[in-house]
This record gives C-alpha cells, sequence and structure tokens, in this order.
C-alpha cells in the first residue's frame, strides 16, 4: 500500500505534458517518417513502381542520427525513435546541430553558408540566421502538436495541412508588409519563398543499388545542387511556391518527383521581375517547347543544373529534360568525395515522375502566360453581350516586349484605348473606332520603348478606365 501510495506521489510530481508527449510520439512524423515511404508507395506514383522492393525491405525508415541528443552513440541494430533523439533531458532545449543530425538538406545549407567561396555563401546566406536565429525560432513546440499530445491527427507527411505551423506570417504580418507594386500584384496569389528565397537544394541521381545492397545513400557529385528553384502550386494554399526535385535511378531504371520545398536561404530584398517574367528559361520553353533542367555536358563528362526560376508548365512530364548517370564501381565501395570518372552517362528522359496533386500541381496555362509563356489560354464564348464596360488587367504583367489588353463593351459606340507614360506622354493608340457589343483583345507590343511602368486607358463616350502595367527588358 506504502508503495502504491508512494507512486501516486511520485507521478503527481511529474509534468503533464511528459505523459502527452510519450503517447503521441509514436504517431509523429519524428517516429514514423512515414512521409518517406508515403512518396515512396506505387500507391501514390512512387519509386516503388519501378523497383518492385517493398519499404518495408529497406531501412529507409529506420535512419537516424550517429548519436542521441546528449551525445550517446547510437546502435543502428537495436535503435528505435525516440523523445531522446532531439532531448537531452533534463533539458528540454533542442540545439541547431541536434536538428540537422537528421535533417540533412538543412545541415548543407548552413554549412555552404560559411563556403570560402564568396558567392556560394551569399548564395546561402539568410536574413533570419544573420539575426542570430536558430531552428527553433521558427519550428517551436507548436510544430510538433503530435510529439507533444496536441493533435489527435496522424500526418503522413510534412507536407500535410496541419504538419508544420511555420509560415512566413507567423511573424510577418501581411497587413502591415510595404505598400509597393511587388506586394500588391503578387501578396495574395504568390508565397513570399517564391520572391524572397534564393535557392532550394537536392542531392540528384540517388544510387539505389546501393541502398539496396548496402544500407548507405550514394548520390551523383559532391551534393547538393543548387541555384535554382521549381515554380509550382501549393494546394494547400493555392499561391505560387518553390519546389524542388528528388531523382533516383535503379537497375537503369530513372524517376524523378516534384514537391513544394522552403529554402532556407531568405533575402530581405526579394528578385527582379525578369527572373521569372520573360526569363531566358521561358524564352527557350518558347522557342522549343521545352525546359532542359539537368543535362549531361559531354566535354567536361558531368552533369550540369539549369540555374534560375524554373516554372513547372502543364506539360511537364514532357517538356522538362532530365539526363540521368550510372555508377561504374561496385555498391560496396566506400563512398567519398567527388569521383566523376565512376559515372557515366545512362540515358536521357525519366521512365516515370510524380508530382502528388495533394501536395503540388503544375502552373495553369493562365499562370503561365502571365510569365510570358507560350500557351494558348482559352476563351469562353459569351451567351451574352456583356452587360457593363470592363477593363482587364493585361496579360503577362510585367511583360517584354509585348502584352495583350482586354476589354468588353455593351453597347455599339466608338471606343479608344491608348497608352501613356508615367509622366503623361501619350504614347500610342492601339484602337479607335466604332466596336459592337462584345469582348476584345488588343496588342501591345512595346519594343521600342524603355522599361518603366506605362498606363492604359479604355474611353467610351459614357465611360472612362485607366489600370498600370510594367515593361520589363
Amino acid at each position: 500500500m506504502r508503495t502504491k501510495a508512494l507512486l501516486i506521489a511520485l507521478t503527481a510530481l511529474v509534468p503533464a505534458a511528459f505523459f502527452l508527449t510519450q503517447l503521441g510520439f509514436e504517431d509523429s512524423l519524428h517516429a514514423t517518417r512515414e512521409g518517406k515511404a508515403f512518396f515512396y508507395s506505387q500507391a501514390n506514383g512512387g519509386f516503388e513502381a519501378l523497383t518492385g522492393i517493398p519499404m518495408a525491405d529497406l531501412s529507409c525508415q529506420n535512419c537516424h542520427a550517429p548519436t542521441k541528443a546528449d551525445g550517446t552513440p547510437i546502435d543502428a541494430a537495436s535503435y528505435t525513435p525516440g523523445c531522446d533523439d532531439c532531448h537531452a533531458f533534463p533539458s528540454t532545449e533542442v540545439p541547431d546541430n541536434v536538428c540537422i543530425g537528421c535533417h540533412g538538406r538543412a545541415g548543407a545549407e548552413l554549412s555552404l553558408s560559411n563556403s570560402p567561396n564568396t558567392a556560394v555563401a551569399a548564395m546561402f546566406a539568410d536574413v533570419h540566421r544573420d539575426e542570430g536565429m536558430g531552428c527553433t525560432d521558427c519550428h517551436d513546440k507548436n510544430e510538433f502538436p503530435v510529439e507533444h499530445g496536441a493533435s489527435t491527427t496522424v500526418f503522413k507527411s510534412l507536407l500535410d495541412p496541419g504538419a508544420s505551423h511555420a509560415a512566413c506570417e507567423n511573424c510577418h504580418d501581411p497587413a502591415g508588409l510595404p505598400a509597393n507594386t511587388e506586394h500588391t500584384t503578387h501578396a495574395d496569389n504568390v508565397s513570399c519563398k517564391a520572391c524572397h528565397s534564393k535557392t532550394v537544394i537536392t542531392c540528384y541521381n540517388c544510387h539505389f543499388e546501393t541502398e539496396v545492397d548496402a544500407d548507405k545513400k550514394r548520390y551523383y557529385g559532391k551534393p547538393p545542387m543548387f541555384g535554382f528553384a521549381l515554380l509550382v502550386n501549393d494546394t494547400e494554399t493555392g499561391k505560387v511556391t518553390t519546389a524542388t526535385l528528388q531523382a533516383v535511378t535503379y537497375d537503369e531504371q530513372s524517376f524523378y518527383t516534384i514537391a513544394p520545398f522552403h529554402g532556407h536561404t531568405i533575402a530581405r530584398n526579394a528578385r527582379e521581375c525578369v527572373d521569372c517574367h520573360d526569363s531566358e528559361i521561358i524564352r527557350g520553353y518558347n522557342s522549343t517547347g521545352e525546359i532542359p533542367v539537368v543535362q549531361w555536358d559531354s566535354a567536361q563528362a558531368k552533369l550540369v543544373n539549369t540555374k534560375g526560376m524554373i516554372p513547372v508548365p502543364t506539360d511537364w512530364k514532357t517538356s522538362l529534360l532530365f539526363d540521368f548517370v550510372r555508377y561504374k564501381g561496385d555498391t560496396s565501395d566506400p563512398f567519398g568525395p567527388l569521383d566523376l570518372a565512376q559515372w557515366e552517362f545512362m540515358k536521357s528522359g525519366a521512365d516515370m515522375s510524380q508530382m502528388i496533386s495533394e501536395f503540388a500541381t503544375p502552373l495553369t496555362a493562365d499562370q503561365m502566360s502571365k510569365l510570358s509563356m507560350n500557351v494558348v489560354v482559352g476563351v469562353e464564348e459569351q451567351s451574352t453581350v456583356p452587360v457593363a464596360y470592363e477593363l482587364e488587367q493585361n496579360y503577362p504583367n510585367p511583360f517584354n516586349p509585348a502584352t495583350t489588353i482586354r476589354y468588353s463593351v455593351p453597347e455599339v459606340g466608338d471606343v479608344t484605348v491608348s497608352i501613356f507614360d508615367l509622366v503623361g506622354r501619350q504614347v500610342t493608340t492601339l484602337f479607335e473606332g466604332e466596336r459592337t457589343p462584345g469582348t476584345y483583345d488588343v496588342t501591345w507590343d512595346a519594343a521600342n520603348e524603355p522599361s518603366g511602368v506605362y498606363f492604359y486607358k479604355l474611353q467610351t463616350g459614357d465611360f472612362e478606365e485607366t489600370k498600370s502595367m510594367l515593361l520589363v527588358k
């Protein structure tokens, strides 16, 4: 009886949060690593469809850091995920070096921000780290509701709605953003990171035979690939956001997946318009219908990735181009520094690709047109005449050198569509004459005009409306 009373008394001294953590941890992503299985699964269009090897036969979900949070070495044979992976009890603080013990991409970003190559260091600098912030300043305890007993939802991926709490808006209230053209144009439909993240990263062409035979990672080159970001639609927010890719080969078969990704490379000053609008990548797509993402350079005998913002178009499965390489060594070879001589060109094109629509979708035709990509945007036939005058926003905007202006007139009358510069000088008249009821498109080719803000005006006898647009060369 005394023993029972003592146990009850001791239990009362233990914080309730301790029990909540224990109750929830086994269902958390930190414990299950379910995101790997979800993306790999054949049922979800994953790489398993090519390998035929179930996730249960692989060691991927049992990955671990070299030590527990307190420095105790981990025995791989007996390892089970636990709270002590992150917490060196009795302390509840989690230093950055513990986080990056598992989160290798964040660790690579941190390491490259200290690169002796000043250009690389600048690419991976981050305004938050510059201010002394660490992982848990954004990924606080609210980031882990299952682990800490604050949620009844079991997540299958970090990309699930509610699985991640961290967001720019947690600190940066959209209502308090500086008033400028960029925020006005993009705030409602483009994520902060799409403009403020300098790069995403990825390792490339993972050699799956080494994973199967030796339980080791072997990827091409010295990771990561960087200097690029894919642009997709985030299904959860409905906004354009940054994404990365993961490519892997097995038994002469090639595969890649695309998913949203947040790079810890945030810049105070955002991208320039020309990084996304009418860029060299887009001009190449307009010319060939293709966007090379990773290519084999035969002269250098190595893979080279395209730099810049890469929009993922509606025809991404055929327009995005990838080359893959073959490892010539043995799966038992130690993985060391980059040895290009051990890799050779294998093939162009992926046997299979994946983008899970639950998390991301390609850009729409309308979004592509706003980036100056050549697409046909369908216009629904008018079943009735317009009921009012309307001047729509030009597209694309910003533009170079041409843009389209759409307007509607509900009755027969004289119509004028004119262009003015920032000081009010009339640059040109696009149309002047009579229009019957309907919706019309008119195109302005500004090849001979300088970059800047311009205004276009629709004017009739009883109606006048003006909108602004941006020419960027």
